[in-house]
């Protein structure tokens, strides 16, 4: 009898475990892609790393946005203000390093969401959706919202994932260029300033709007 108890003990451990993970890996995603893992099956390894991935990328997505923002600020002012180069090159730097962590997060990510199955009835939640009114009832950009439509309603969430990866790698390489540019003491032209910041913000829209959907279905 003492023989069994000790072996249901661990078990029953373990079980905790796995529950609390699955709740508190569906508990923190907020801006970027909150709520997509539910379109996968749950209640499974899988399932829960889905859901980690999509956080971690977010969150070094976020910082690397945070960094390059610090950056654009040390431009704007460094005719009357003037810093170093140095300064400006740590800085890309850390965007850089961020952005990067953030493609391994969603490579592990996308890896991950491939070989998990879809809960079928969350998409079919989302191919019934009343988009149009959503987008109207929103205040949405209609070209973005659209985008996120076409994925959505065909229930292709690992396209989507695909899309962020593929976004955090041109972002990655718009980062580099620019990096070059201060490499040599020069200040990055309006353009290049201006296209990875659009960059950053369109692709972050987007994720958001795919949370939107999610958070209205759940």
């Amino acid at each position: 009898m003492k023989d069994q108890q000790k072996v249901r003990v661990p078990l029953r451990i373990s079980l905790m475990v796995t529950f609390l993970l699955i709740i508190s890996a569906f508990g923190f995603s907020r801006i970027k892609l909150n709520g997509s893992p539910i379109a996968f099956a749950s209640q499974t390894l899988t399932g829960v790393l889905v859901n980690q991935y999509v956080i971690e990328g977010a969150s070094y997505y976020l910082k690397s946005q945070s960094a390059y923002l610090d950056l654009l600020h040390r431009v704007e002012v460094f005719e009357t203000a003037p810093g170093s180069f140095e300064g400006l090159l740590l800085v890309t730097d850390e965007a850089i390093k961020l952005m990067e962590y953030a493609i391994v997060s969603y490579t592990q990510l996308k890896q991950w969401a491939d070989i998990t199955p879809y809960n079928e009835d969350v998409l079919a939640s989302l191919k019934d959706f009343n988009y149009k009114k959503f987008q109207q009832e929103k205040g949405l950009n209609p070209d973005i919202f659209w985008k996120v439509r076409v994925f959505l309603k065909d229930g292709d969430i690992c396209g989507i994932y695909d899309k962020m990866l593929l976004d955090s790698k041109h972002i990655l390489s718009l980062l580099n260029n620019i990096k070059a540019d201060l490499a040599i003491d020069k200040i990055p032209g309006n353009y290049s300033l201006w296209n990875l910041n659009q960059m950053y913000l369109e692709s972050l829209i987007f994720d958001q709007y795919v949370a939107m959907v999610f958070y209205a279905i759940m």
